[in-house]
């Protein structure tokens, strides 16, 4: 049971965002209430004031503290509420599952986006993954394009269309990777979900309906353990 607080946890996120969305299956996992508020498009200066920062997510907690980037706001969940643990046990899974989330928000995270956003095939998926987020108002007007946004904001770490080849070979294989940990645990770690579990979900949920995706489907291992986190836990719905 946790006390009762004077206010609930909020969450200012982008609700199709793979760094959000980990965040919401935390909460979930450990069963705590929450306000989500969605970070419009345009417009951030509210949350740079709140946080010091543009880009969700930022929980706002009980207390009044503000705490920004996805790492660190599962670590103050963690304390907040140990009794669902999603660090493992002992320093060597703790290393691997800290190394793995890690790899999830340095650089898997920045290739899920490359993908969704340079491959012109995926642009139906990617705008309709927003598009529950944002249905009305100036949002909704500048869904068109967030395609060219996101192309411009990659160019600024010197990704472009002419990568997408060796941005799909990296992808593919750290997945193959996460394949073979699976062949020997039913999660990434061992036998019960850690935050690399929730990390690696994360990633591929936000890439739904887009190719490459789809191009895993051979990954036995990987596809029952994404089923297993939805069927078993519900992270589809957090």
């Amino acid at each position: 049971m946790h006390p009762p607080s004077p206010s609930p946890l909020t969450l200012h996120q982008f609700g199709a965002c793979a760094r959000s969305k980990s965040v919401r299956i935390v909460l979930h996992c450990k069963g705590l209430p929450f306000h989500a508020i969605e970070t419009p498009l345009l417009g951030r200066w509210r949350l740079r004031r709140l946080s010091g920062q543009a880009w969700p997510p930022v929980l706002l907690a009980h207390d009044g503290r503000v705490i920004v980037h996805a790492s660190r706001i599962v670590r103050y969940l963690e304390g907040v509420a140990p009794e669902v643990p999603l660090f493992p046990n002992g320093p060597e899974a703790r290393d691997r599952d800290f190394a793995t989330e890690r790899f999830a928000e340095n650089e898997l995270h920045l290739l899920g986006v490359a993908l969704k956003y340079l491959n012109p095939r995926n642009h139906r998926a990617a705008l309709a993954s927003v598009a529950c987020n944002y249905r009305d108002g100036y949002n909704a007007a500048l869904l068109p394009l967030l395609p060219l946004a996101q192309r411009l904001r990659l160019s600024r770490f010197g990704i472009r269309a002419r990568d997408l080849d060796e941005l799909r070979r990296r992808f593919r294989d750290a997945f193959e990777t996460f394949e073979r940990a699976l062949q020997e645990n039913p999660y990434l770690i061992g036998p019960v979900p850690t935050c690399a579990d929730v990390r690696i979900y994360a990633v591929l949920w936000a890439l739904r309906g887009c190719e490459e995706v789809a191009a895993l489907a051979d990954l036995s291992g990987l596809g029952a353990w994404f089923r297993r986190l939805e069927d078993e836990h519900g992270w589809d719905r957090a």
